[in-house]
């Protein structure tokens, strides 16, 4: 009996890749982070290989350009400075205990010698000569290193490196060693910090309602006084502190005077304090709110004033207003006696642009207080609101 073999055919699947469907911002994401953690020597939450598999499948679905230029940005955006900085301090220190102990076993010559020549300067100074030669003389290591440091203090600002701190405070006592601090960080610094906060005074400014944007620089002012405390050099603090004064408060008096009078109209008074504390660190500037305070209340005044119908609850209502004045006075702006004579002028000059009614509403309104006397408040209250307006009738010119 012939025995028949059927051949098989042999079929050839396609590969089954994985879901191209992936949503790209979400795959993105998660590359996105893995990179950032990769660049900052932290384990990424995700493997390798589901890292892989995201990229295939973003890929497959034809993204990839998109992928390319902004991975192309992360790459560019590496901490490459840090990176240098960190080795740079690492050759500093590790330069530091060598040269120590070299000094050590010079020790009686170091502290001979030099007393029979007084040309010959101390091993560890001329220890530090070399590395400071080492700096200078390569103009791009000398480059590298302070755009470095400017970079890193930067992203230190913006909120992108928060870790840096000791680096920082390790390198600018290195350049105070050195004495290159003044000459070739300072100046730069200074310059960097001018650029970068007149730019985020100008946007911020604009977009920031004005009791956000006080905030906001008194939270710079205090970030740059904790940088001074902890790697600056405390001569630079006055000059620190005097550029971000001038770009964030001195070139932007006007706006913040003009923009805080609805301050007092709402009476905000945590807000009020911050505006005339951060405006006392320029010169002139409280002077300039001095006025504005004064010509507000001349224009809240006499609008209430002139306004008839509101006569029967003017001499109220000026109470009213005169110890909310007060209170914004003595509690905001610290009882300063400039501001609580403004007021009075203000006053003065509101009261009698209708001359005559206003005093004889409060003839009236004192004349009702006395008459009912304690039927409707104490005897302490009643002192107090004929107090108020016998306060109230010293800023007439006439006498009803």
């Amino acid at each position: 009996m012939e025995t028949t073999k059927q051949s098989k055919k042999l079929v050839i699947r396609k590969f089954k890749h994985a879901d191209t469907g992936l949503n790209f911002d979400k795959g993105w994401k998660t590359l996105e982070e893995s990179v950032l953690k990769i660049q900052q020597q932290q384990r990424a939450e995700v493997t390798c290989e589901e890292l892989y598999s995201i990229v295939e499948n973003l890929c497959r679905s034809n993204y990839s350009g998109e992928i390319y230029c902004r991975l192309q940005i992360l790459i560019r955006h590496m901490p490459l400075f840090k990176y240098f900085l960190e080795s740079l301090n690492a050759l500093w220190e590790r330069f530091c205990q060598q040269l120590g102990m070299i000094r050590s076993i010079f020790l009686f010559l170091d502290r001979t010698y030099r007393t029979q020549n007084a040309a010959a300067i101390s091993i560890w100074d001329s220890g530090l000569e070399a590395f400071r030669s080492f700096l200078v003389d390569n103009t791009q290591t000398k480059h590298r290193t302070v755009k470095g440091l400017l970079n890193l203090i930067e992203s230190e600002r913006i909120g992108v490196q928060q870790k840096s701190r000791q680096l920082l405070k390790s390198l600018l006592r290195m350049f105070m060693s050195l004495q290159l601090y003044d000459n070739l960080f300072e100046c730069e610094f200074l310059k960097a910090t001018q650029k970068m906060y007149e730019d985020e005074a100008r946007i911020k400014s604009q977009e920031l309602e004005i009791g956000n944007y006080l905030r906001h620089v008194s939270k710079r002012i205090q970030e740059e006084e904790e940088r001074i405390d902890f790697y600056l050099e405390f001569t630079t603090a006055k000059k620190l502190i005097a550029v971000t004064d001038t770009c964030f408060i001195a070139d932007y008096v006007e706006m913040i005077i003009s923009k805080g009078t609805v301050l007092i109209s709402e009476k905000r008074m945590e807000d009020l304090s911050l505006m005339y504390n951060l405006l006392s660190r320029v010169k002139n500037a409280l002077l300039s709110l001095k006025t504005a305070f004064s010509a507000y209340i001349k224009k809240i005044g006499r609008a209430m004033v002139m306004d008839v119908e509101r006569d029967k609850t003017l001499v109220q209502d000026l109470m009213d207003m005169k110890s909310g004045l007060d209170e914004i006075i003595s509690t905001c702006f610290k009882g300063n006696e400039k501001y609580t004579q403004a007021e009075k002028d203000a006053f003065d000059y509101f009261i009698n642009t209708r001359p005559n009614k206003p005093a004889e509403l409060i003839a009236k309104f004192m004349d009702s207080k006395l008459r009912t006397g304690n039927k409707e408040c104490s005897e302490e209250e009643l002192d107090t609101v004929m107090d108020k307006e016998k306060t109230c009738l010293k800023h007439f010119t006439r006498r009803i």
